[in-house]
């Protein structure tokens, strides 16, 4: 499946110095050295989820939930690798997103779900789901989640100051369950079930939102 997305060409990298083959090529390396053991991540910080207002201007508000990981791989022969895993769901919609940006010894890249020509064309987290599960981002996010899920998480958010929301919540987007279950997400510092509920419906299907 990887490399159906290799061979894609739906992606423009046209503000990007590295060509799409060898952004996804890299993220697939990573993945699978980790996989057969070359490669173990630590998380270094964590952004709990947080609610952003995408558009405040327009008639059907839109935002976003999105927690933040930053993680450091290492080889075993010694090499390290700093990445920003980013994931996201828009409300109202409920579709999820995942960015993934190279952190050291700067931003080099940045690839995204949202980045494929496809994604804006789809209209339900189902879709999504169904689209993008063979996607390098989804691949490589499950395998540093799974890496880093016994962390002790609330020590190591990044902003323990920062509010759930920088202003107070649409009423209309507040009483969503998707916003609701993420505030107690923000509240707990649970990665790892934010995790799930970005890339899963079967949470989403516990909190009685159907897809």
């Amino acid at each position: 499946m990887a490399k159906d997305w290799l061979d894609s060409g739906n992606i423009d990298w046209a503000d990007y110095d590295m060509e799409e083959d060898e952004i996804l090529s890299h993220i697939v390396s990573l993945r699978e050295m980790t996989e057969a053991g070359k490669m173990a991540w630590k998380l270094l910080s964590y952004s709990p989820p947080y609610f952003f207002i995408r558009n405040p201007f327009v008639e059907d508000m839109e935002a976003s939930l999105s927690q933040r990981l930053l993680v450091e791989g290492t080889t075993t022969d010694g090499r390290t690798f700093r990445y920003q895993v980013m994931e996201m769901i828009h409300v109202p919609s409920g579709l999820c997103d995942i960015e993934i940006e190279e952190k050291q010894p700067a931003t080099e890249y940045e690839i995204a779900l949202s980045f494929d020509k496809q994604y804006e064309y789809l209209t339900s987290q189902k879709d999504v789901l169904n689209v993008y599960k063979g996607h390098p981002v989804v691949l490589f996010a499950r395998t540093v989640a799974e890496q880093v899920r016994s962390e002790n998480f609330r020590n190591l958010v990044k902003d323990p100051s920062r509010a759930f929301s920088a202003e107070s919540l649409p009423a209309a987007l507040a009483v969503l369950p998707i916003v609701r279950k993420a505030q107690k997400l923000f509240t707990s510092c649970d990665a790892i079930a934010f995790h799930e509920l970005v890339l899963s419906n079967v949470m989403r299907e516990n909190l009685g939102i159907k897809d």
